[in-house]
């Protein structure tokens, strides 16, 4: 009986998705008054080789020790690194549940996608522990408490929260699990966690139900995507969507006009959805071009670091066994090791990460029926 109703609101009011990472959250104060800089293009001129497929530079591609060329919450000469070993198997992991869509969605992500879009949302600062760059101890990232709230990756808990409880219902038990138990980073001092990691695996999810939406925009995203020129079309696209919302008319400038050029070249100029789209394409062409020449995340990382990363991850999923995932880990690292408790990460970091989804069954797929039920959309 309220379902229609609440169709009919959805279509014009975008269930509040034009409000995901919104004006409020694009960058936080410091980026609220947009700099010449800001309103500069770095990405509309770039040549790159990717997707990111190609980006072979490294076993696991996470991106580290970056001279990034676009601004950062308007500071320039922003140095990227990746304060924590398990920060990486989070990126490493997102970018991994999509590959596991196989032919069911051609939506992938690369690790880089995920680190630029915690750069956007909060320059990373969403932890009280974060150190300094252990080769550059001038660089470290600075908490940013405004951002605390929706967490690393600004996922709000009024908008993109529900749709992932609404898509994922047999994963995510909402009504166990809260944003604030998993997204969150306000608690942190009791709870000790900064939820950066079970944040990153929530945007891939929610990258998923952004990428299925497009159709409601007319367009097959596989077939339109298959054919775009920019080659960072689908990343561009997902960080549109993620920002804006799945319902914007952003989108349908984009589709309608630049299958043939550069994503951002058909977003509104000078908006919030331009520079964000802009900056998150610059941050991640850096980061590829860094792969590429195999300057990747390669510090040594310990066995305790593989189960701490496992222990962030449980908070979202209370029902699913922790001692087997604990003890999957363990093993894939041990092997890949040859029995060290201390390994380098490219060594270590795929068997950990698929020992986990594995030991899960944690197998990311389209939302058919729920797409369906809530907004009558099929995946693509």
């Amino acid at each position: 009986m309220f379902r229609p109703l609440l169709l009919l609101l959805l279509g014009i009011f975008g269930c509040n998705e034009y409000f995901l990472h919104g004006e409020d959250h694009r960058d936080g104060p410091e980026d609220l008054a947009t700099t010449e800089d800001d309103q500069t293009s770095t990405t509309s001129t770039t040549t790159t080789t990717d997707p990111w497929t190609e980006v072979d530079g490294c076993v696991a591609p996470v991106p580290d020790h970056v001279d990034l060329s676009h601004v950062v919450w308007a500071e320039p000469g922003v140095h990227f690194y990746v304060p924590d070993p398990t920060w990486a198997f989070a990126s490493l992991h997102a970018s991994r549940q999509l590959d596991g869509l196989g032919a069911e969605q051609d939506l992938r992500l690369s690790p880089s996608y995920f680190l630029a879009t915690g750069l956007k949302e909060s320059f990373l600062g969403c932890s009280e522990e974060t150190g300094a760059d252990p080769q550059h101890p001038e660089h470290a990232y600075e908490r940013k408490v405004l951002a605390d709230h929706d967490g690393c990756m600004q996922l709000e808990s009024t908008t993109a929260w529900i749709e992932l409880c609404r898509m994922y219902p047999g994963e995510l038990d909402c009504d166990q699990v809260g944003h604030a138990d998993v997204i969150s980073s306000t608690d942190q001092d009791v709870t000790g966690r900064d939820n950066v990691e079970s944040s990153m695996l929530a945007a891939a999810w929610y990258g998923v139900f952004g990428y299925a939406m497009l159709p409601s925009h007319g367009t097959d995203p596989d077939t339109w995507f298959a054919a775009a020129t920019d080659p960072l079309a689908i990343t561009k696209m997902v960080a549109l969507v993620y920002n804006r919302g799945a319902w914007s008319g952003e989108i349908d400038f984009v589709l309608s006009g630049c299958q043939n050029s550069n994503i951002e070249d058909c977003v509104s100029a000078g908006s919030v959805a331009w520079d964000y789209v802009d900056a998150v394409g610059s941050y991640v062409t850096d980061m590829h071009a860094a792969v590429a020449d195999g300057q990747c995340y390669d510090a040594d990382v310990s066995l305790d670091d593989a189960h701490r990363w496992v222990d962030s991850l449980e908070p979202m999923f209370p029902g699913f066994d922790a001692v087997a995932a604990h003890s999957a880990v363990e093993s894939a690292f041990l092997t890949a090791s040859n029995g060290a408790h201390v390994s380098n990460f490219q060594q270590v970091a795929i068997p950990v990460t698929d020992a986990l989804d594995d030991a899960w069954s944690l197998e990311l797929t389209c939302p058919n029926a729920e797409l369906s039920y809530w907004y009558g959309q099929t995946c693509p």
